[in-house]
């Protein structure tokens, strides 16, 4: 779930993000930054970001449509109830460690 305010500025209207709740647990989240990477449920350094989503586009060369349905899921919710549920029925994450 994402909530949002709107903000009026002198000759123009901006909708922001301000929020992010899990849709499982209703965990509320300050967001201030974009989703291109998924969300992040902390604050500070340590990040614990999630992204389930499906993204289903059709057409072609000259144009298309495309529907986007995307869950918002804490970290703890991912590990204590999603990952679970996708192990019961066989599914295994891909997994890697990284450094910078």
């Amino acid at each position: 779930m994402i909530e949002k305010a709107v903000f009026e500025v002198p000759a123009k209207q901006e909708c922001r993000i301000v929020a992010v709740i899990c849709d499982v647990c209703k965990d509320r989240r300050h967001h201030a930054d974009s989703f291109s990477d998924g969300v992040d449920w902390n604050e500070g350094y340590d990040k614990t970001e999630t992204t389930v989503v499906i993204k289903e586009v059709s057409g072609g060369q000259h144009g298309g449509s495309g529907d986007v349905r995307q869950y918002h899921v804490c970290g703890k919710c991912f590990k204590e109830k999603l990952e679970p549920f996708l192990k019961s029925f066989g599914a295994e994450p891909t997994t890697y460690d990284f450094d910078w």
